[in-house]
Formats: structure tokens, sequence, C-alpha cells
């Protein structure tokens, strides 16, 4: 991902935590942006969908080792 695209991904990110009724302060934001900033935002984007519709992991909110796995990392 680039600059560019922060926004989008912290909108997504809020969107998919909203799902398990959770809130992401800027000090959690920055920490996933950190965890996953080095890669694609359509990938991220799919695994954050991915990581929703699982039966069993998408139980719970997604931290970033779950996208990750997602990704095949």
């Amino acid at each position: 991902m680039n600059i560019r695209d922060q926004k989008d991904f912290a909108a997504r990110l809020e969107a998919v935590m909203g799902l398990y009724s959770k809130s992401l302060s800027k000090a959690v934001l920055d920490e996933w942006w950190r965890a996953l900033k080095h890669m694609d935002f359509g990938a991220v984007d799919q695994a954050l969908e991915l990581h929703t519709q699982n039966p069993d992991a998408g139980q719970y909110p997604p931290k970033p080792a779950d996208v990750i796995r997602l990704m095949g990392g």
C-alpha cells in the first residue's frame, strides 16, 4: 500500500471492525498500518472480506496476522 491508500484502508478496517462492535483508536489503526503497509491494498481488502466470511475465524475480529495468513504469508 502507499500513502494514498491509507484513508481507504482506515475506512475499510473501521467498517470491518464495526461488524464486531469494535472501534479503533488512532494508535491501534497506526499499528495495523505498520503491519500491513508493505502489502497490496487490494489483497488486504480481499483478505479482510475472506476473514468476515470464514465460519470459524470470522466469529472474531481480525488481527493483522489473520490478514497476512489469508494472503498466503
